[in-house]
């Protein structure tokens, strides 16, 4: 919840130890976003199974308004580095069923959709994922 991951952001160093890191996502916050007063509690790199570099680095954030905050930027910020929200697994599994349910029922309707969390907004209805079923079907909807 308070987590976000930063795609992309090169090595300074050929040794780069934890605190290298802070210092690294904390200039990118202030430099490259110019966000001033964001609280980065933690931030360290970690190894995925995909094995691309940089690894991505994970920054945990002490309260939601400054992670919403670093992702809007991130979101208008144009370049090579990405931000991006981090999910569980079970979540990442729910999103994906969703769109791909989101991108064949727009395709006939020619509606928008979005996703939130594990809830996708479609057709002025919310949708989950079951995984017990392995199904998407209706939750409720949206007054």
């Amino acid at each position: 919840k308070y987590y976000l991951l930063i795609n992309g952001l090169k090595k300074r160093r050929k040794l780069e130890r934890p605190f290298h890191v802070m210092k690294l996502t904390e200039n990118f916050v202030e430099e490259t976003l110019e966000l001033k007063d964001i609280n980065i509690e933690e931030a360290y790199r970690v190894q995925d199974e995909s094995g691309k570099r940089p690894f991505p680095i994970r920054m945990k954030f002490s309260s939601l308004k400054d992670r919403n905050i670093v992702m809007n930027a991130g979101r208008q910020f144009k370049g090579s580095v990405k931000i991006a929200e981090e999910f569980t697994d079970k979540v990442n599994n729910s999103r994906k069923q969703l769109a791909a349910f989101a991108r064949q029922e727009s395709r006939q309707t020619k509606t928008r959709w979005a996703l939130q969390e594990d809830k996708l907004y479609f057709n002025k209805k919310i949708y989950i994922f079951n995984e017990k079923k392995g199904v998407v079907e209706p939750f409720s909807d949206i007054v």
